[in-house]
């Protein structure tokens, strides 16, 4: 923590966490190269405690960032730019029918080009979660009509609206 920059009072609400905590915490990777590491930490804690270990819908990214993608052109990105786990994973969880629209984005600017992927991925395709929609789509293009079987009380698609009379 003190080798990350971390003030006194992010380290210290990391340390009186319970362990369990304290570890969703750490295996969110290293601050060290953030431009505000206290407040990188404060806000993997809050997720931590709240329960959210990662954005919604992406499930547990793969250490290596997945299987290599059939496109040797998202590899050849991937590789170029040095991308992290979960930029490499969300380049190769798209449909092979959008990754044209992936390659034509400029790198070139960009500080942290992971940072930089996995914002462009949230904007044009709403995160994991919508690409996650873009592969069942695909999926019911070839045939598999089984994937839009969905449990209707699933947390993101049960909305609760009060109404007071």
């Amino acid at each position: 923590l003190n080798c990350a920059g971390v003030d006194g009072e992010a380290a210290q609400r990391l340390r009186v966490m319970p362990a369990h905590q304290q570890r969703l915490v750490m295996n969110r990777g290293p601050i060290g190269g953030t431009r505000a590491p206290s407040a990188v930490l404060i806000s993997r804690i809050r997720d931590a405690e709240l329960g959210r270990t990662g954005p919604p819908g992406s499930g547990n990214i793969p250490a290596n960032g997945g299987a290599p993608s059939s496109n040797p052109e998202i590899e050849k990105l991937i590789s170029k730019w040095n991308l992290d786990a979960k930029a490499s994973f969300m380049l190769r969880s798209l449909p092979n029918d959008k990754h044209d629209l992936v390659l034509k984005i400029s790198f070139e600017k960009a500080r942290n080009p992971s940072a930089y992927v996995i914002t462009q991925m949230n904007s044009l395709f709403g995160g994991m979660q919508g690409i996650q929609e873009l592969q069942k789509m695909q999926q019911v293009a070839n045939g598999n009509r089984d994937v839009m079987q969905s449990n209707p009380f699933n947390k993101q698609n049960f909305n609760l609206t009060a109404v007071t009379i």
